[in-house]
């Protein structure tokens, strides 16, 4: 079985990309640089990389949850582009000038709309708060220092030593930028109109990958290298639990349903869970007699009943009832 694809990877190749196209500005990217890098960056991604998912219907699903957390938030939220990946690999990513990549591996993961709100909306917290402009200023900032210093003394321990703490700080700054994407996302769960609660039951679902990952590749922590620079998802959930509670919307809906409809059928690469390489997401109904273990062996993967599990929020296999509409895996 292939792991799944580190999310440091897919990091390490977007800062890559955006710093080729950044090399003719300066030490500091304003915002209208910002746009022309985020847009020279994504036409290349298109071009090379990124393969879109070739559903108009689903493509325009996350485009109007995106653009509705935008329009709540951002000063200019037309000028948001959202491109639907397709990639098993659960991860979604703002990058440079408001352009915003899903990967169609999270609906995988995600278990209502509100919960995919949640996502759109962190990603939109991450662009209108410039998270990715402002990490990159940083990392500028970081290395002219430490060339100067290295300058000064010609060092080269010292150099090293200079480079760790550099590091170090950028990912303490990481943690922060999650946090307030965090925030912004749970504050605008209510205002679109959903439970607020979606962003973290969302937290929760990246803890379950976590755990999934950790037995399949039997390590007692294997989540993706880029998540351990992440907040640990449970103080994630607690903050974001604390913010939800302090909010007064009442009860909004999840609209499950809804999602389920939007996602049944959804095509799949299953291979990075030891599965086929053509598969299927669909949406199936316990039935009467049935349980976790039983549906479980019908599921082509490693570890079929600790991912039927994990993919729909369960912590135990007793919390599947009859009548239950959940997210299973298949050939075809």
């Amino acid at each position: 079985m292939r792991k799944l694809i580190p999310l440091s990877i897919v990091t390490a190749f977007l800062f890559t990309s955006l710093a080729a196209d950044a090399q003719n500005f300066g030490l500091f990217i304003n915002p209208i640089e910002e746009r022309i890098i985020g847009e020279q960056a994504h036409n290349r991604r298109l071009a090379t990389t990124v393969v879109q998912y070739p559903d108009p219907k689903l493509k325009n699903y996350i485009e109007v949850i995106g653009r509705s957390a935008a329009r709540k938030r951002a000063r200019f939220p037309e000028k948001f582009v959202f491109t639907l990946v397709n990639t098993t690999n659960p991860n979604a990513y703002a990058s440079l000038g408001g352009f915003i990549y899903f990967h169609t591996g999270m609906f995988l993961w995600i278990n209502d709309e509100a919960e995919l709100a949640s996502v759109m909306a962190h990603e939109v917290g991450h662009a209108v708060n410039r998270h990715v402009a402002r990490t990159m200023n940083r990392d500028n900032v970081s290395k002219s220092l430490i060339k100067l210093r290295l300058l000064r003394r010609r060092n080269p321990q010292e150099f090293k030593e200079l480079q760790i703490k550099a590091a170090l700080a950028l990912k303490s700054y990481g943690r922060d930028q999650e946090f307030e994407a965090d925030a912004v996302a749970t504050g605008l769960l209510g205002k679109m109109g959903y439970d607020p609660y979606g962003a973290a039951r969302m937290n929760y679902q990246l803890h379950l990958i976590g755990l999934y990952s950790s037995k399949v590749n039997g390590t007692p922590n294997s989540t993706p290298l880029a998540w351990r620079t992440h907040p640990p998802s449970m103080d994630r959930v607690r903050r974001s639990l604390d913010q939800a509670k302090s909010q007064n919307y009442g009860d909004l809906p999840r609209y499950k349903k809804r999602y389920q409809n939007m996602i049944n059928g959804l095509r799949l690469d299953l291979s990075d869970y030891g599965g086929p390489k053509q598969g299927y997401l669909r949406i199936y109904t316990v039935q009467e007699g049935e349980n976790a273990q039983m549906i479980s062996r019908r599921i082509p993967v490693r570890k079929p009943l600790d991912f039927l599990l994990a993919t729909n929020g369960f912590d135990t296999a007793d919390e599947m009832k009859p009548g239950m509409s959940i997210k299973i895996v298949s050939r075809r």
